[in-house]
């Protein structure tokens, strides 16, 4: 009897694998489809929200001339002798800091670079910062999420040593509000057991911004997520637990009050001890996405050039 169940649990674990990987493949393949043909729609949507926004908005397009119609590919705009690297969080792109580079990139160098889930993230942001400290006087780093955590590991483990750290909606533990009160470890390492044999989960959450909840995110992001960026983000996650003490460049923090992704009293308790107190900055009005925050993103720029001047 115990030998039927046995066979009966691998079976059914087979059938489950096989019927998720017919049904998440086409489903991703058509979506590829239809963002390869929207891409060049989708860049000249950003710009024109973009000039909309931008309190400057005079040569915002002239700045922002030279990124790719390809958003997910990695840019650089500005060409100040100080300069800042923008990092971008779980299942998003480049693209997501347009509207913050189009306001700062005046005075600095704004590169946007891109997390690929084949590379070690710390390590990637480790040559970006390198490459922009061999032609720069100083060089701070900006990271939303996920992005924050790939930029505490490199900090921590020395692989950069910023002038200066913009953690924005740093994830430092993910909230259980998107996994039905489950730790959000033990929900995917449940999935990851399950769909052992298919590459990637399809994601179905949308960016969580307030100020304009219904407005279109005008950029492809990430919507078929390989194990393999899970597997790297969970891995950080359980690293950057103790970093703290190790991360000694001032530190300017942005939190969402209501942030439905990120454990906002970890992340404050992970703040509050660090060797240098942060300059903090809880946002009552934005979610998640903070850089898609279009309402705050004037006042919030104006914040991080002040930091820049006197972190």
């Amino acid at each position: 009897m115990g030998v039927q169940i046995v066979v009966v649990v691998i079976v059914a674990w087979a059938l489950a694998n096989v019927l998720h990987w017919l049904w998440i493949v086409p489903r991703k393949r058509r979506w590829e489809a239809k963002m390869r043909t929207s891409l060049d729609v989708g860049s000249s949507m950003f710009d024109v929200r973009c000039s909309r926004d931008a309190t400057e908005t005079s040569n915002i397009e002239h700045r922002t001339s030279n990124i790719e119609k390809d958003t997910s590919a990695p840019y650089t705009v500005g060409s100040g002798t100080d300069a800042i690297l923008f990092v971008h969080g779980f299942a998003d792109q480049p693209a997501v800091w347009r509207e913050m580079v189009a306001r700062l990139s005046p005075t600095m160098t704004c590169r946007a670079m891109k997390l690929n889930p084949d590379k070690a993230w710390d390590e990637a942001v480790g040559r970006e910062w390198h490459a922009l400290k061999a032609t720069h006087r100083s060089v701070r780093v900006c990271a939303h999420s996920m992005g924050a955590a790939a930029v505490i590991a490199a900090q921590a483990r020395g692989r950069i040593a910023a002038d200066g750290l913009v953690l924005m909606a740093p994830l430092i533990e993910p909230s259980r509000r998107r996994s039905f009160g489950l730790a959000p470890e033990l929900g995917y390492a449940f999935l990851r057991a399950v769909f052992r044999l298919t590459p990637y989960l399809e994601s179905f959450f949308r960016p969580d911004v307030r100020n304009a909840p219904d407005a279109p995110v005008l950029y492809w992001r990430d919507r078929f997520i390989p194990f393999a960026v899970y597997d790297q983000m969970f891995a950080l996650v359980r690293a950057n637990r103790a970093a703290a003490p190790l991360i000694h460049a001032p530190v300017l923090a942005f939190l969402a009050h209501n942030d439905s992704v990120i454990d906002n009293a970890t992340a404050l308790h992970w703040l509050h001890s660090l060797p240098t107190s942060p300059t903090l900055s809880t946002l009552d009005d934005c979610g998640h996405a903070i850089p898609l925050e279009s309402a705050r993103l004037d006042a919030i720029c104006h914040a991080i050039t002040n930091f820049l001047r006197t972190g």
